[in-house]
């Protein structure tokens, strides 16, 4: 090998060196600046999702908060819990639970039921006629709804042979300055796929509205205190729950 050829291999080399390290100083440089806005955009969406369910959330507690001082529950609660008579009781839970159809779950389409229990948690009334009598005294909606205001992360109910999973939003119903029963809306868990998805804000007319389906790779969980999923993905339809280590 000629020396012209030996030194333009050489020049060669100390000219490639430094390329390939700024090449590769670029591209490590580009990843994680590629990462880091990947990371600030779903703080983003997460920050929106969050905002977008807690005033959710805050609705749906004001509205069960509403219904539990309207005047004809309150007086009808305190009639049922002074009848003596099963058969009374039984006839004035179902009154009271026509007026909960016609004057409370019409007025909020996202409403599936509405449950009223004494001091001692039996259901004395029920959209779900099926319910009254029965005692729900060891539901977490009603051990913390006696207490105040309070919305649980995910609940099961057992109806028609069918396992259903809603979300209790309960509060106490108070007369005369004591708690004389428990008010308890429940809600599809669908309603926080829906506004996760942004589904939601779409149906209502939101014209902005993102929704994650259109975003590839994207998907939104929401798991309670337990580690339960409480709102499945569309892909992962038929799981009501999942539990997650990390």
């Amino acid at each position: 090998m000629s020396i012209r050829t030996r030194l333009i291999i050489i020049l060669l080399t100390f000219a490639l060196i430094p390329s390939l390290f700024l090449g590769a100083l670029v591209f490590q440089n580009s990843s994680w600046e590629v990462r880091k806005n990947a990371l600030l955009s779903l703080k983003y969406i997460a920050d929106v999702k969050e905002a977008a369910l807690l005033e959710f959330l805050s609705s749906k507690r004001g509205r069960a908060v509403d219904f539990s001082t309207d005047g004809y529950i309150k007086e009808s609660v305190r009639l049922i819990n002074s009848l003596v008579s099963k058969a009374e009781k039984e006839r004035a839970g179902r009154d009271l639970a026509e007026y909960l159809r016609v004057n409370k779950r019409s007025i909020d389409p996202d409403l599936i039921e509405i449950h009223i229990l004494d001091p001692r948690g039996i259901v004395i009334s029920s959209t779900d006629e099926e319910f009254i009598g029965k005692s729900e005294a060891d539901r977490p909606y009603f051990t913390e709804g006696l207490k105040g205001s309070y919305i649980q992360g995910r609940g099961v109910h057992v109806h028609g042979g069918k396992v259903h999973s809603f979300m209790p939003v309960s509060t106490p119903v108070v007369s005369g300055g004591k708690t004389i029963g428990v008010l308890m809306n429940g809600y599809s868990l669908d309603i926080i796929g829906q506004i996760l998805s942004g589904r939601r804000s779409s149906l209502l007319g939101a014209t902005s509205s993102v929704l994650t389906a259109e975003a590839g790779g994207l998907d939104i969980f929401i798991a309670g205190e337990d580690g339960l999923l409480i709102t499945p993905d569309g892909r992962l339809k038929g799981m009501e729950a999942k539990v997650f280590a990390s």
